[in-house]
């Protein structure tokens, strides 16, 4: 399908000029269609200079420090780049199809304000990596110093930043050499990437050879990697999950503002071809390069070095350690430049087109690389992964996700470009359903951050909630896309009600997280810890349902009987009033465990239905066992709730309790619709005792 022509884009059909218009300037228009000249190839070397790069070098390596064997780090890389092309790819379709970059596609899913922030949302995480990387390219410079000059070493420490002067001075010197680039724009950055993408690989490559030469065996190298490990008897399934999360993060920020470059493309099968090639088989053939040549490094020097910038170092020959260190340099540049300048000044220029170049955005961006610290981001390989990678790729999952769905789903892939450049058009400033689906996906995993940043002790955090965190783009992403779907497609009501399983599950955590707060209640008001007792009194009582159901079913009686109901109902009221309980309200409760009960029984009914009853199953008897213990239950649930004297504090689904109420309810068969209703009647109990005065 031929690109439309947007030459004349600021003359709209109607005549109406959007050169005026305070979101528009010449860097956001449609590109035209005489200037889309990107093929496939030109994707595929944009990926290949982005990933040959020493990043990606040393990636494997993290894996296998925690416990993953070479073959294992080099499966969970691909799948992980596999994953990160979908989103990469989808995305990349809008800015081929209308020509647009990131912040004037955001303004569809997010509106024409809430783009600027979207946008910075992804320009500051571009800002970290422009750090990291300019870092590594200065690191670079001062090893290739430290040849002529080994007293380097020696220059006075700067105990602030944790840098010596001259460490300070060679990162500096990169980051002015990227200044100097934005300065020169896009074309000369355009030119860099052209011919600067091989020399890296090729570097690699060399560094392959040599690694194998001087060993003599390749299966010595892949058998010495085995040493590398950090961890033994590891479990592989418990350290993949957060390194493939740490995986798609690594180009999460690509897998939105691919439409920067997708542009540019002549058609959509190129930027697919293009990135197809290029991402995942470079991703995964310089990564093992870099197992290889770590693993040489250990049989040759006695250690295994990770940095390659370090392992240059140790040649003996000043012509190969400064031909190499200048390649670095050059290469390293060029990834900074493409993956992560042109994005982050573009969004940031999104925050007032009229007045921000896409220079000054370059320059913003550089300013907020230093002032991240990145040596102090890289000298944790662990923090790296889980402090810097999983921490930005949950908001960006939660980007990818309202993005996605807005374009396909919502807009069918249509979009109105005049809108597009208008304050006050179709898309309005603010779109608040994208918004709240957006901050509802990330409550999740903020426990889990939390935890990892030290901002809470990770003690005062629940085990399953740190865990979740590892997954964090796949949960905001997924979560962000159907919370947004929903609230786009159906009425208000409808939504919340649809909303509600997603809610708990999105808030709970929070609940729990609550607990490492103190709290502004007396301590006799605080949630007693009997609610979570309550519950799993509950869920005894309810899984004799099974047991019912099988006497009913080998009787042939039916799941309805009435005159049961009413001796079950006649025996809470009466026991409400010995333990002080509202007569009333207890009922209703009461009511609704029987309508919970009968469910469950449906539940093995429908089963048996359809799998056959098996004879031989044990079950208790009804009459000795299953009456009498559901009777004792009924008074337990009764003191329970007259300790708790839930009528006397805030209502417990404000805390942690809420959380614990219903996921205590594991009975086989019970929804959770009727976990939410029992919850509700046992907070609308009432006491007969004096009340306290509401907090309110």
């Amino acid at each position: 399908m031929t690109a439309p022509h947007f030459q004349n884009l600021q003359e709209t059909e109607s005549g109406d000029s959007l050169s005026g218009s305070p979101l528009y300037n010449k860097d956001f228009a449609p590109v035209a269609s005489t200037d889309r000249n990107w093929g496939t190839w030109n994707f595929a070397s944009l990926w290949i200079g982005m990933a040959v790069c020493i990043p990606t070098y040393m990636l494997a390596g993290s894996m296998i420090r925690e416990g993953m064997n070479w073959w294992q780090a080099l499966l969970t890389i691909l799948l992980g780049n596999l994953v990160v092309l979908l989103p990469m790819i989808l995305n990349a379709h809008a800015g081929t199809k209308y020509g647009l970059p990131l912040p004037v596609l955001l303004r569809a899913g997010f509106g024409t304000k809430g783009a600027v922030l979207a946008a910075l949302m992804r320009g500051l995480v571009g800002c970290g990596w422009f750090g990291i990387q300019t870092w590594i390219g200065g690191e670079a410079i001062y090893t290739l110093l430290m040849v002529p000059f080994p007293d380097l070493v020696n220059a006075p420490m700067l105990s602030f930043i944790g840098l010596n002067t001259a460490q300070l001075a060679c990162f500096l010197a990169f980051w002015l050499l990227n200044m100097w680039i934005i300065f020169r724009g896009i074309e000369t950055i355009r030119l860099l990437e052209s011919w600067t993408a091989p020399l890296l690989l090729l570097m690699g490559v060399a560094l392959l050879i040599w690694a194998i030469n001087k060993v003599g065996s390749l299966s010595a190298i892949l058998e010495a990697s085995h040493q590398m490990k950090g961890q033994e008897q590891v479990s592989f399934w418990k350290i993949f999950w957060p390194n493939l999360t740490a995986m798609v993060g690594f180009w999460a920020t690509l897998s939105l503002n691919i439409p920067d470059f997708s542009r540019f493309a002549r058609n959509q099968r190129a930027q697919v071809l293009g990135q197809a090639i290029g991402l995942p088989p470079t991703m995964v053939f310089y990564s093992f390069i870099g197992i290889i040549v770590t693993s040489a490094t250990l049989l040759i020097f006695g250690e295994a070095i990770w940095d390659p910038v370090q392992l240059l170092g140790r040649f003996s020959s000043p012509v190969v350690v400064v031909i190499s260190m200048l390649g670095l340099t050059v290469a390293t540049l060029s990834t900074n430049i493409a993956a992560n300048v042109v994005a982050s000044a573009n969004d940031i220029a999104n925050i007032a087109p009229r007045k921000i170049s896409f220079r000054m955005g370059g320059y913003i961006t550089g300013l907020i690389g230093i002032l991240i610290f990145p040596w102090k981001l890289l000298a944790d390989p662990q923090g790296f992964i889980f402090v810097w990678l999983i921490g930005y790729s949950a908001l960006l999952g939660a980007l990818a996700g309202v993005m996605i769905c807005d374009y396909y789903i919502i807009r069918k892939s249509r979009l109105n470009l005049k809108s597009l450049f208008a304050s006050n058009g179709e898309y309005g400033r603010w779109n608040k359903p994208a918004w709240i689906a957006l901050s509802i996906s990330l409550l999740p995993v903020l426990p889990g951050f939390l935890a990892q940043t030290t901002v809470l002790s990770p003690e005062l955090i629940p085990d399953f909630l740190q865990h979740l965190y590892k997954y964090a783009w796949f949960v905001t992403f997924f979560l962000a896309f159907t919370i947004y779907w929903i609230l786009k497609t159906k009425s208000m009501k409808q939504s919340i009600r649809s909303l509600s399983p997603i809610l708990l599950i999105a808030i709970s955590p929070m609940s729990y997280a609550q607990t490492s707060i103190p709290s502004v209640l007396p301590s006799d008001l605080a949630p007693a810890p009997t609610v979570t007792v309550l519950a799993e009194l509950i869920n005894q009582r309810l899984s004799y349902m099974k047991d019912v159901a099988a006497y009913k079913w080998q009787h042939q009686l039916p799941i309805e009987d009435l005159v049961r109901e009413q001796v079950v109902l006649q025996s809470s009221i009466e026991q409400a009033a010995t333990f002080g309980l509202d007569s009333a309200s207890t009922q209703s409760f009461f009511e609704e465990q029987i309508t919970a009960a009968k469910l469950i029984q449906q539940y093995w009914f429908d089963h048996w239905e359809a799998t056959g009853f098996d004879q031989q199953m044990n079950f208790r008897d009804l009459n000795t066992e299953v009456r009498p213990a559901l009777l004792d239950l009924g008074d337990q649930i009764l003191a329970a709730i007259s300790e708790v004297k839930l009528w006397e504090k805030p209502p417990f689904y404000i805390s942690k309790e809420r959380f614990n109420f219903i996921t205590s309810l594991t009975t086989e068969g019970l929804r959770f619709k009727e976990k939410r209703i029992l919850y509700e009647a046992a907070n609308q109990i009432r006491g007969t005792q004096k009340k306290v005065p509401s907090l309110h």
